[in-house]
């Protein structure tokens, strides 16, 4: 056969049975493209030149305009999407008051409050083909169709580096905005809704399985089978330390198990391929709806459909094709699923199993069954989803191999018989009863597993997220790997990547970081330097009680860093905003020392006590600094400059004022001190006798702080303003901003910028920020 055959052998391959494959790889070019994300769509068209370039060579660029029409299209849809989307967002300004009206989608149901997703709506009497998600006590059932008149919530995009994405998570689910409402008029039951239908059969068998179960295996089963989220968190944790979060959603494995399983026995009883495909397809969609179609869930009934299909039209079962429709469906239907975690994991899971599995069994272990094969399947997993682990979630569980290994082989069992036991308890309770005998082995099992690895010392392995560019260079010599690099050019690939990883990290011991967080009304300040972690005040916005700084900024912010221990925290004083968020950590991470003004070393202060008493367990060191005490770490000093011994009933004038040297770079830190500080440390430290380069501005910017004459002394380079948005104190003044703005060449706010970087490393230091402008 000549090469021009040979070409076009693969030309036909390529684009009469698998065309779907170049088609989803175009369309999601075209939506990375679309929401800017260039790095990515340029790695992935990278891929596929190397992949095709045969085809190239030939100059057969004819076929290659279809797919650049699907990028094309998927491009310009995202472009669509986001002017739509953006339309809509207007309407959902903070504090702004709406009256909605729309139909219940999806119902999560709490202690305190209970979360609706309504689609589509209408907002004052507009219709918008975008759901809202609707915050209120009032019970609701879903189908139900609503009219509320709210108060508009803030929904707040990346703020902190580790912090929550809510714009984006809003925007991969069509949502617009959230609102919070107390009172709910219900327009019309629709007792014919089939989502009310289910929405009821659901509380039904969450009823049953509490007839059935004790409370706590109950509600572990009613999350592992039907979606439920009310769960011990203790219970949770633990599946988390273990690896086996993902079985506490309902995910491909669920259906697989249940759609397979189904297949398998239909068959059996009916001795119809046909037949018992149609019912197993049927129940299937059905419950996919009745989970809640999450994205992993609509992934893996689409494939299992496609595999039943194939006993009803006696075709073979093409699984690059079946993976390539789901996912092009799927982005066909609402392109921004690409960036959710969900998509990634679920999509990221089942081409590991498709494409590294027979690599790893051709090359290490080839045997086709037993303890071995689940070993290379999870080894397969595990390759193919670490990256986007380590990226989302920071932590990568270290016995979770073992987690996998013990209790997925009971996964099946458990599913299958709660299943069966749920529907036959409808007929005798007594039976069904006794088939949950097996469930509730199995549920024993499980979590006795679980609580043993939650309790096996460093469980949990705390990473720096990877970067960007790390993530794109790994999947590509796996790519590269899957299209027939050697197994041994692979290896030394991805050793020469990690040795690359880890010789920049060293590198960057050198260089010091200090993170201006933004906790809004409130001070938060992180240093790294040379392995070492100093944090300055933890945030705690007293008007927003009932969030938590701690658990919501701080501890997601350090465990994107990879921190799993703060060596120093320095408390400036004891207001909320400043100490709140270190007491909600304090039992989430060891702290080595902590130290505090020297005024409340006799003093007694609620808040101090409530964070001593968080420490009891921790053997934390406690010191008490006044000014003129240091604290030194290889080249870097940090010296109190106030405040004096004596307490001050205003709690700001206690405050430690900090000063940080290093090498030619000099941070000065006010905390709350005001005008009489600064004048008190103008006369009394001779470090004040040169420029500062970085001055955190006193008390938020308040007027009671940064006099004329104070910031013409320190003449910062640079002055960082950490002040909540729309707070309500007026902070920062106006004539405060202006003087800054007179004596600063830089001033930077966290309300405006978000989190503000200070990066310094050989006489050289770089400021990022957030929120780019």
């Amino acid at each position: 056969m000549s090469c021009t055959d040979e070409i076009n052998d693969e030309i036909g391959d390529i684009l009469m049975k698998r065309p779907l494959v170049l088609m989803t790889l175009s369309g999601i070019v075209g939506i990375l493209l679309g929401m800017g994300h260039y790095d990515v769509s340029i790695a992935l068209v990278m891929l596929l030149v190397y992949r095709y370039r045969n085809l190239i060579k030939q100059n057969q660029y004819k076929h290659v305009f279809p797919f650049l029409g699907i990028c094309l299209y998927s491009f310009l849809r995202v472009l669509i999407y986001n002017q739509s989307y953006e339309a809509t967002l207007q309407y959902y300004v903070e504090g702004a008051h709406l009256e909605i009206e729309g139909r219940i989608k999806e119902a999560r149901v709490s202690e305190q409050y209970n979360t609706y997703i309504l689609m589509p709506i209408k907002v004052n009497g507009k219709t918008r083909q975008k759901g809202v998600r609707l915050i209120t006590e009032t019970v609701l059932d879903c189908g139900e169709w609503i009219v509320v008149k709210g108060e508009v919530l803030e929904t707040r995009g990346k703020r902190n580096e580790g912090g929550f994405d809510a714009l984006s998570y809003n925007k991969s689910r069509g949502i617009v905005g959230t609102v919070f409402t107390k009172e709910v008029d219900t327009l019309k039951k629709q007792k014919n809704n089939w989502k009310l239908k289910i929405d009821h059969l659901r509380k039904s068998h969450e009823k049953r399985l509490h007839l059935l179960l004790p409370q706590g295996e109950a509600e572990l089963l009613s999350t592992l089978i039907l979606g439920s989220k009310r769960m011990d968190e203790h219970v949770r944790e633990n599946f988390e330390k273990a690896g086996l979060i993902h079985i506490l959603s309902i995910s491909g494995l669920h259906v697989s198990i249940i759609g397979y399983g189904l297949f398998k026995a239909l068959n059996k009883g009916i001795n119809n391929q046909g037949v018992s495909a149609v019912i197993a397809m049927i129940f299937l969609i059905y419950y996919c709806i009745y989970t809640g179609m999450q994205v992993s869930t609509v992934r893996a009934t689409i494939m299992i459909g496609l595999y039943l299909i194939q006993f009803m039209v006696n075709r073979r079962y093409d699984k690059t094709t079946a993976v390539s429709f789901a996912a092009f469906g799927m982005l066909l239907l609402h392109p921004y699923q690409l960036i959710h975690v969900g998509f990634q994991l679920s999509f990221g899971a089942v081409l590991s199993i498709f494409y590294i599995e027979p690599l790893l069994k051709t090359n290490w272990m080839p045997i086709e069954k037993g303890p071995i094969a689940g070993i290379r399947l999870l080894i397969a997993v595990q390759i193919g989803i670490w990256p986007l682990l380590a990226y989302y979630f920071y932590s990568l569980p270290v016995y979770g191999f073992l987690g996998n290994l013990l209790v997925l082989p009971v996964v099946g069992i458990l599913i299958l018989f709660s299943i069966l036991s749920l529907f036959v308890s409808y007929i005798s309770m007594g039976i069904g009863t006794f088939i949950m005998g097996v469930s509730y082995w199995s549920m024993s099992y499980m979590q006795q597993i679980t609580c043993l690895i939650g309790e096996l010392p460093y469980n949990t392995l705390y990473i720096q997220a990877p970067n960007i560019y790390f993530i794109i260079a790994y999947y590509i010599v796996i790519a590269l790997w899957i299209m027939g690099l050697p197994c041994k050019k692979t290896g030394v690939c991805l050793a020469t990547l990690m040795l690359l990883s880890v010789s920049l990290y060293l590198l960057d011991l050198e260089t010091m970081y200090m993170h201006f967080l933004d906790v809004g009304q409130g001070d938060s300040i992180v240093i790294n330097y040379q392995n070492r972690t100093i944090m300055i005040d933890g945030g705690g916005d007293i008007k927003k009680k009932g969030d938590n700084v701690g658990m919501e900024v701080l501890l997601p912010f350090l465990r994107h860093q990879g921190i799993d221990r703060i060596d120093t925290v320095f408390i400036t004083h004891s207001d909320f905003d400043h100490i709140y968020g270190i007491i909600e950590i304090a039992n989430h991470i060891p702290i080595s020392e902590v130290i505090l003004p020297f005024v409340y070393k006799e003093k007694d202060d609620p808040l101090i006590n409530q964070l001593l008493s968080g420490l009891d367990d921790q053997l934390t060191q406690i010191h008490y600094f006044k000014a003129g005490d240091q604290l030194s770490y290889k080249n870097m000093n940090i010296s109190c400059l106030w405040p004096e011994s004596i307490y001050m009933r205003d709690n700001n004038r206690n405050s430690l004022v900090l000063y940080v040297e290093l090498k030619d770079l000099d941070v000065l830190l006010l905390g709350d001190a005001g005008i009489l500080e600064e004048g008190a440390i103008m006369k009394g430290s001779s470090l004040l006798n040169r420029d500062v380069e970085v001055l955190k501005v006193g008390h938020h910017g308040s007027a009671t702080s940064s006099s004329e004459i104070f910031l013409e002394k320190v003449s910062p380079t640079l002055s960082v303003i950490s002040v909540g948005e729309k707070n309500t104190y007026g902070h920062p003044n106006d004539e405060v901003v202006k003087n800054l703005e007179r004596f600063s060449k830089h001033v930077l706010m966290t309300k405006d910028q978000g989190a503000i970087r200070l990066r310094y490393r050989k006489g050289k230091a770089t400021v990022q920020s957030m929120i780019k402008e």
